[in-house]
């Protein structure tokens, strides 16, 4: 079992989201996680055409959002009670009717991202299956970052079979794209931050870690 002190050092780690991309399990098709990242980006940097701008600097306006790309049965299963395993939803008809529209679509973007809870994706269809989703457990959220961060990260390691990939997308444009797959996680720079400073910001992160590694063997 690892320490506090193993764990946070683990946190503090983070990969170029390619490198989870590149490990992605069976059951996760790579053309429709790429999918969902694209649309994820798309959204953190432009909002909607016709939201509103807060700061009167960016287009539009978005809700901070999350997606769970994952096997379908295993993001609908229910436990041996009967009652939902890793979700609950927002409200009563969140889960939709068939035919299931695709990620990459109008109504999907304009329905599954500003609202509350996590929007759930089939990993070899790339179609929506439900929207307003609550994760039930925070178990391997770790101990850094909001409720949303901690849910994201605890989902993608509670799946088995090599977990889900699950993107979180903050409100903060200028904050990165977090993606998190089997409990490691992935970032994505906001296109608002130059390429130099996330850079010296990534060596700074490894400098950092090296330093308590060194320290340890000491």
């Amino acid at each position: 079992t690892p320490t506090v002190k193993e764990e946070e050092q683990d946190e503090s780690i983070s990969v170029p989201f390619e490198t989870l991309v590149d490990k992605l399990p069976p059951h996760l098709d790579k053309a429709v996680v790429e999918d969902c990242i694209w649309v994820a980006a798309d959204l953190h940097k432009n909002g909607l055409p016709e939201s509103k701008s807060r700061d009167g600097v960016y287009p539009g306006d978005h809700h901070g959002f999350s997606i769970a790309v994952g096997n379908r049965e295993e993001l609908l299963r229910d436990d041996e009670d009967g009652e939902p395993k890793y979700f609950t939803p927002w409200e009563a008809d969140q889960l939709l009717a068939t035919p299931e529209p695709h990620v990459t679509s109008e109504f999907v973007r304009r329905n599954a991202f500003h609202g509350d809870g996590m929007a759930l994706v089939d990993g070899k269809t790339g179609c929506l299956i439900a929207s307003g989703m609550i994760g039930l457990s925070l178990k391997y959220g770790g101990r850094k970052g909001g409720g949303r961060q901690k849910s994201c990260k605890g989902l993608s390691k509670q799946m088995p079979n090599g977990g889900a990939f699950v993107i979180k997308c903050s409100e903060d444009r200028g904050s990165p794209l977090l993606m998190f797959l089997d409990g490691e996680q992935g970032v994505k720079p906001s296109e608002d931050t130059p390429a130099s400073a996330a850079d010296s910001a990534r060596v700074a992160q490894l400098e950092a870690a090296l330093k308590e590694k060194e320290a340890e063997l000491a």
